[in-house]
């Protein structure tokens, strides 16, 4: 009885050796030759090259995410450095304010101090002039009501 292999050929059985398959006749190898030719290279490089445009994309996305996160950040700092220039701007104000009150104060304690020096001078002229001028001594008075001893 003749043997026969997968393709239908008829196989020598009496050989030592089992004859091989060719790859040529191998009907699975022909499904993927007839696969990789209704792929073409075109193809394949189109597709490789829309893998990469969304991982390029991907990673764009996540840096514009990452940059409005820190424009929101600069935002907040911008606000808040608004903030301070306004306070310290009123403090530069109160400060001059200060300062003009301070100096209306000094040029009110040296007109202070020049008239308390003026007033010590006629103090001074006074007291001399009632030490030069010789007092008369006064009688010592009795009272009305009451008798000597």
């Amino acid at each position: 009885m003749p043997v026969f292999d997968e393709n239908g050929k008829k196989v020598d059985v009496d050989s030592d050796f089992p004859k091989l398959k060719d790859l040529d006749d191998n009907p699975q190898s022909g499904k993927k030759k007839s696969f990789l030719n209704s792929i073409s290279i075109p193809t394949i490089i189109l597709t490789a090259v829309v893998v990469v445009l969304l991982i390029v994309a991907a990673i764009l996305a996540l840096k514009v995410n990452t940059l409005n996160e820190e424009i929101t950040a600069l935002s907040n700092v911008k606000n808040q450095l608004t903030t301070t220039q306004t306070k310290l701007d009123e403090a530069i104000a109160e400060k001059e304010k200060m300062k003009a009150e301070l100096s209306l104060i000094k040029s009110d304690l040296e007109t202070i101090k020049t008239q308390k020096d003026e007033l010590d001078a006629q103090i001074q002229k006074l007291q001399e002039a009632a030490k030069k001028k010789p007092q008369p001594a006064a009688a010592p008075k009795k009272p009305n009501g009451q008798k000597k001893k």
